[in-house]
C-alpha cells in the first residue's frame, strides 16, 4: 500500500469515529427527497374534503325555524363573537346574498336566522 493510500484510509476512519473515538451511528431515517416523494404521492382527492364544513354547519343553524344564537353558533364552530358576526355579514349576506335577519326577544339571546334572497 503506497502513503498517500494508507493516509487516506487513516483519515477516512477518524471521520467515521466521533470524538469519542466510537463508530458513529449509521443514519436510520430517509432522506429529505424520499420524505417529500411520499407525500406527493398521495394528492388529495375529493373523497378527502370533510364531510361538513364549519360553513356548512352555520347554515344548516341559521335554516332552522328558531335560527341559531351567537353562543350556539360560537359552540359549533369554536369561534369568538366577533369572527362568528363578521363570518354573517361578509360570507352570508355578501358573498352568498343570502338575507340575514336578526330577532332580539325581551327575553334571551338574539336569534338569527336565513332566507334565500
Amino acid at each position: 500500500m503506497s502513503k498517500t493510500t494508507a493516509a487516506s484510509a487513516k483519515t477516512a476512519a477518524a471521520k467515521a469515529k466521533n470524538s469519542s473515538g466510537k463508530p458513529r451511528a449509521s443514519h436510520s431515517t430517509p432522506t429529505k427527497s424520499i420524505r417529500t416523494a411520499k407525500r406527493r404521492d398521495k394528492a388529495p382527492t375529493a373523497n378527502d374534503a370533510p364531510i361538513h364544513s364549519k360553513c356548512d354547519q352555520v347554515l344548516q343553524l341559521l335554516r332552522r325555524n328558531k335560527g341559531a344564537s351567537l353562543a350556539e353558533l360560537q359552540e359549533v364552530t369554536g369561534w369568538q363573537a366577533h369572527s362568528v358576526r363578521g363570518f354573517l355579514s361578509g360570507t352570508v349576506k355578501k358573498r352568498m346574498g343570502l338575507s340575514l335577519s336578526s330577532v332580539k326577544p325581551e327575553h334571551g339571546d338574539r336569534r338569527y336566522t336565513i332566507g334565500e334572497a
